[in-house]
């Protein structure tokens, strides 16, 4: 092992304190090099830090069959953003469903624009006292939820999202 270890006890674990030493600075030089020189002759960055820092193997072969070494990181984003969108359905429909019990015009429709997607044509509007609607697009795995609701009767006031989003902000 490069560097200077000093040990050093924590609460009876024995922790060590590594230094940083100029042949270590020398080494991850070397490595760099290394890397950019294999990319530079076509390997992808991933493969070509694994062939350094890890355990040898070029995964080049891999590529052409269709490996993605971040894939993970996508799914997990797409995961989460459907997270997001659920707790934002279920926060809306709580919402159409209080003001219906309050005795506010609420509902749900079927967007008509032909550029949604049909699956996420579904709408819950609330028409407040004020004047003010509000709507919000389901999404195809809730629109179970919206069976117990009416059909709305009105039209959408064409405000988009930053509408709503800006009134709720400015209630008192």
């Amino acid at each position: 092992m490069s560097g200077t270890e000093k040990p050093n006890k924590v609460i009876g674990l024995e922790m060590i304190d590594y230094e940083i030493t100029e042949n270590d600075t020398q080494q991850e030089q070397t490595e760099r090099q290394e890397i950019t020189t294999l990319v530079e002759e076509g390997h992808p960055s991933h493969c070509a830090q694994r062939q350094i820092w890890g355990d040898g193997e070029c995964e080049c072969s891999l590529y052409a069959q269709g490996y993605n070494p971040y894939a993970w990181q996508n799914a997990d984003r797409h995961n989460e953003l459907n997270r997001v969108y659920s707790e934002r359905n279920y926060a809306a429909i709580l919402a159409v469903k209080l003001a219906l019990k309050l005795g506010y015009k609420v509902g749900q429709g079927i967007d008509d624009n032909k550029n949604w997607n049909i699956e996420w044509r579904h709408v819950v509007y609330i028409d407040l006292p004020c004047g003010t609607q509000l709507s919000w697009h389901m999404s195809p795995k809730e629109v179970c939820l919206l069976d117990t609701l009416p059909q709305y009767t009105g039209k959408w006031d064409g405000k988009w999202s930053a509408k709503t989003y800006d009134f709720i902000s400015e209630m008192e």
